[in-house]
């Protein structure tokens, strides 16, 4: 016979013993084979290896079950690689034991992912039957990831909105994805989201391989402004040696005498015949003036006569579209001459007639976004001519001398929608 060709370690299955005879003519002896019949052959060996969790994530308790057979007991051991357990990447939680049923031997050794490790870690199971017996060997592989509901993500801004976490699914399970939704409206709070950046979204996703939040933080949630009340303003660009509205400008030009025209309910003269919320029928479109802050003053340092309104909203509103459509008064000029159309023979110096000076002026507006919020005054300058200063000079040392005369002068306007 040939004998028996195997390798280690040998497998359970049939086993049949064939003996072949060879011709011997001078013997005359017919040469053949004869078999005998089939044993089942029962070898040492691992019959499985299995793991609890093929893909845990740290903090996970894990059980490897390790199943061998043979005659005797066999030595099973546990190991990572060429070594024993990995403490850097296990933690020890019980003890290995064996439990015997027959010629069955069921070792467990339970452990606890503390190292995340996706691209996977081999774990070993080992019989050893005995010297001169051999041993028998099968190996799992595990892939520990990281685990999302313990890695820690950020909300910028202050901690404002109702967070939502939501596992993921498919191709995105054991990922945790972030979003924020912001408190709902009130009277007197409303919020929205911050527009998206590269760090910070309406919503992160934690991948589970890496144990990071793209983005990195979640988008906060900002008090949207409380327009309670409004501001405008207008430049007039006057050099002369009489100030209008000046603190020492005499009658008629005093601050005292224009701050009354600007702030009376006229139909000509002042705030009331351009600002729509002042006159609105809609209660929650009304304003008041705040008649202790609107008026006008001389800058001395721009030699301008700055004329400013300032109104408190009977309903405050968080849109500040809706603020500027009740304080906008448009291109119109706010007007303190020729208040009383009924004088014509006789007149004071606020009933002079400015309009034939504005008739002839060039009036070239800077169109500007509106500024809301804390922010000073915008000035939107139009267009100077140097030779202006001359005419208006004039004007007024004619005014104090009683004579009527018309010169050009350059009129520029300043405009602004802020909140006090």
């Amino acid at each position: 016979s040939s004998g028996i060709n195997a390798e280690w370690p040998l497998r359970p299955g049939v086993v049949k013993c064939t003996i072949s005879y060879e011709d011997d003519a001078a013997n005359h002896f017919i040469g053949g084979t004869v078999e005998s019949v089939a044993i089942a052959l029962k070898i040492a060996s691992i019959t499985s290896f299995s793991v609890s969790e093929e893909n845990p994530v740290t903090g996970d308790t894990i059980t490897f079950t390790c199943v061998a057979s043979g005659k005797e007991e066999p030595t099973l051991t546990f190991t990572t690689g060429n070594k024993l357990f990995d403490a850097s990447r296990f933690e020890f939680v019980e003890k290995p034991a064996v439990a015997t049923s027959g010629t069955t031997y069921t070792a467990k050794y339970i452990t606890k992912a503390i190292i995340a490790n996706p691209t996977g870690q081999q774990v070993t199971c080992m019989a050893d039957y005995g010297l001169g017996k051999g041993t028998d060997t099968k190996i799992v592989t595990i892939n520990t990831f990281y685990d999302c509901s313990a890695v820690v993500f950020k909300q910028l801004g202050e901690a404002v909105g109702t967070i939502t976490a939501t596992a993921g699914t498919g191709d995105l399970e054991g990922f945790l994805i972030q979003s924020v939704v912001c408190p709902a409206p009130s009277p007197t709070a409303q919020y929205s989201l911050a527009a998206e950046t590269e760090n910070a979204g309406h919503t992160i996703t934690c991948n589970k391989s890496t144990g990071r939040y793209t983005p990195e933080s979640l988008s906060p949630c900002e008090a949207n402004k409380l327009f309670s009340d409004g501001f405008k303003e207008q430049l007039f660009p006057i050099t002369s040696s009489i100030k209008a509205c000046g603190e020492t400008t005499a009658s008629p030009f005093s601050a005292a005498e224009l701050n009354v025209i600007l702030k009376a309910e006229s139909d000509i003269c002042g705030f009331y015949p351009h600002v729509p919320c002042l006159t609105a029928t809609a209660e929650e479109d009304k304003c008041t003036l705040d008649t202790d802050k609107s008026g006008c003053y001389f800058d001395e340092s721009d030699q301008k006569t700055h004329i400013q309104m300032y109104v408190d909203f009977t309903t405050p509103t968080f849109a500040i579209s809706v603020k500027k459509e009740r304080i906008d008064w448009g291109d119109a000029t706010i007007q303190f001459w020729s208040c009383d159309s009924s004088k014509r023979k006789r007149r004071g110096a606020s009933d002079f007639d400015y309009e034939s000076l504005l008739n002839q002026q060039t009036n070239e507006t800077i169109s500007q976004s509106d500024v809301t919020g804390d922010s000073p005054p915008l000035v939107i300058a139009g267009t100077a001519a140097a030779t202006c200063a001359v005419a208006i000079i004039a004007v007024f040392t004619y005014l104090v001398l009683y004579r009527r005369q018309k010169k050009a002068v350059h009129f520029s306007e300043v405009t602004q929608h802020t909140a006090a």
